[in-house]
């Protein structure tokens, strides 16, 4: 992430714990990433916490068959 926005997409999210699926000729990539700065842990800051902050990319692609 930079700027706060989404550059790239793993060639294979499955190295950071994504997922890939193909059903019915259709994929489907997912990877989520953990965006510490904007997470809570702290009691004596903040009221609620935890909280955890992730932003989640998904790709969705036709498979040839064959």
């Amino acid at each position: 992430m930079h700027n706060n926005e989404i550059t790239s997409f793993r060639k294979y999210p499955q190295e950071i714990g994504g997922s890939v699926s193909v059903t019915q000729g259709i994929q489907v990539e997912v990877q989520a990433i953990l965006q510490h700065m904007f997470c809570r842990f702290d009691k004596e800051i903040f009221e609620q916490v935890p909280k955890y902050f992730y932003v989640y990319q998904v790709r969705i692609s036709v498979v040839p068959p064959g």
